[in-house]
């Protein structure tokens, strides 16, 4: 079937909800591979240069793993089964630390570790956020997109009458 027949047999609610996603799409292209390099290049990326991928609503879609890194949704979705040594010292001076061995090979005491998720799971729940958030702002660019063409349409018709 032709698409463009096929689109345009649509009803005009339906078009306009279909170029909303098809712009949200293009924002989301277009930021990290257009924008982002030459805002960058040019002078550095100030504060200002989130403005215009916030008002769209990309920014957390970009940044939602920044976001959920901090956050506890991580640890409630994952059972925490990884410990890891917050506080750590070259000399076991209480007599019951355990021994420790750092990530570049020095060995000390760990005097006080911390219990966290799996980093494979928190990894599966960011993703999974990233993309629900990307799908629900293509749903309201496509209610936006709808509402548009709405307004359009019956303007049009007043208009004509």
């Amino acid at each position: 079937m032709n698409i463009k027949k096929h689109f345009s047999s649509q009803k005009p609610w339906v078009k306009g909800g279909v170029i909303g996603v098809l712009l949200c799409t293009a924002f989301f292209s277009v930021y990290p591979i257009i924008y982002f390099p030459l805002v960058e290049n040019e002078i550095g990326i100030p504060d200002t240069a989130l403005i215009l991928p916030t008002v769209t609503g990309h920014t957390f879609v970009f940044f939602s793993h920044f976001i959920i890194e901090g956050s506890t949704i991580p640890a409630t979705i994952c059972t925490e089964t990884e410990t890891h040594c917050v506080s750590w010292s070259l000399t076991d001076d209480t007599g019951t630390s355990t021994p420790f061995t750092d990530p570049e090979g020095d060995a000390g005491y760990c005097l006080e570790e911390e219990t966290t998720p799996k980093s494979s799971c928190v990894d599966r729940v960011e993703s999974a956020i990233a993309i629900t958030s990307f799908i629900a702002l293509e749903a309201i660019y496509f209610v936006i997109g709808a509402v548009i063409a709405t307004i359009v349409e019956k303007r049009g018709r007043t208009s004509s009458k």
